[in-house]
């Protein structure tokens, strides 16, 4: 084999292994590119659902409020409906 020849084969496989080089960096550039979008979309969705568990957060406790309300409510006019029948026992007797 001469020493053209021999140069050539050298320079063609040495282009073959800068395609296939090239080949995988773009893959991995594909690869790196789309982990960073699904990471995003991951960020994106847990916002989403924190500021969801905020807004039912904040609807259980105005629902908890309101229901101490009612309890104390409740609560009143059972003290009231006692009184009255403590008076009305004072009257019949």
């Amino acid at each position: 084999m001469t020493c053209t020849k021999l140069y050539n084969s050298i320079s063609v496989f040495f282009l073959i292994c800068l395609l296939d080089a090239r080949h995988e960096l773009e893959e991995s550039k594909r690869q790196r590119e789309w982990a960073f979008v699904e990471r995003d979309k991951m960020i994106s969705e847990r916002d989403s659902v924190s500021v969801y568990c905020d807004q039912l957060r904040r609807e259980r406790d105005g629902a908890v409020c309101d229901l101490n309300s009612a309890l104390q409510d409740s609560n009143d006019i059972r003290r009231q409906k006692n009184d009255a029948i403590r008076e009305l026992k004072e009257f019949r007797y």
